[in-house]
């Protein structure tokens, strides 16, 4: 009897989830409803999988680097959030850029508001 791979890979992608750990969240509010949701990295046993609301689910990924290659942390988001127990600040830092286009100005980073003065982003002391 054929494997329906499609069975196999849900039963394979729910252990993962159970099991992971999330080591990024990319959220986004575009403050209207359906326009908002949540991109996670999660590793489990090495590897790493993305997850999320709007996108399908991808991996495995040998790498963090090679999995943060995806385009959806790479393109403007509207309000845009990331959260991390795992990464430090200067790599959440450096993935907050291109998250805000030319036009950006401003991140939640693990809760704290960040802005851009000139090049650098920096704690927004106002927010």
């Amino acid at each position: 009897m054929p494997i329906d791979h499609t069975e196999f890979f849900a039963a394979v992608w729910d252990i993962v989830c159970n099991d992971s750990k999330v080591v990024l969240t990319l959220a986004w509010d575009g403050n209207f409803p359906g326009n908002s949701g949540a991109t996670w990295v999660c590793r489990w046993k090495g590897l790493y999988f993305v997850s999320s609301s709007d996108y399908d689910p991808e991996g495995p990924f040998s790498s963090l680097e090679e999995a943060l290659g995806l385009e959806c942390f790479h393109i403007e988001t509207s309000n845009p959030e990331l959260t991390s127990t795992v990464l430090p600040l200067s790599k959440l830092q450096q993935l907050a850029r291109p998250l805000l286009g030319e036009n950006g100005d401003a991140i939640m980073i693990n809760g704290t508001p960040f802005v851009f003065r000139g090049e650098r982003l920096v704690r927004d002391r106002n927010g």
